[in-house]
């Protein structure tokens, strides 16, 4: 096979899917935001905002933070601007947002019933003790 006749692209790529184009970051309120956003969904569940694919369902949403193929990579991005360590990649890296699996579970379990809806206070007198 040669060059001029390897397909230049063997798998959907979600830039060629024809979503629909959101762009909020303009707007004067949130609710010309949310209006924006409906819209959007109203078309797709899916959409091409300012900084990549946006999820525009709540079935859609919940299913993607279930599946452990789409994670937040180790450092949250501090990488890409080259910081791989030192006290701040330190403390970005065991953050609980940054953590998978067993870690992650185990920290969420330590602080979900506490600050859970309608809790705000419980959490602030086991943080003052």
């Amino acid at each position: 096979m040669t060059a001029d006749t390897m397909p230049t692209r063997s798998c959907p790529n979600v830039f060629d899917a024809g979503l629909p184009i959101l762009a909020y970051e303009h707007v004067q309120n949130p609710d010309q935001a949310h209006q924006l956003i409906a819209q959007a969904r109203n078309r797709a569940p899916i959409a091409m905002g300012t900084h990549g694919p946006e999820l525009l369902t709540y079935e859609l949403v919940r299913s993607v933070l279930r599946d452990p193929r789409f994670r937040v990579p180790q450092g949250m991005f501090l990488a890409s601007q080259g910081i791989t360590s030192g006290p701040l990649w330190d403390r970005v890296a065991t953050n609980l947002i940054s953590l998978d699996g067993n870690e992650h579970h185990r920290l969420r379990r330590l602080v979900s019933k506490p600050s859970r809806p309608g809790r705000p206070h419980g959490c602030a007198r086991r943080s003052s003790m």
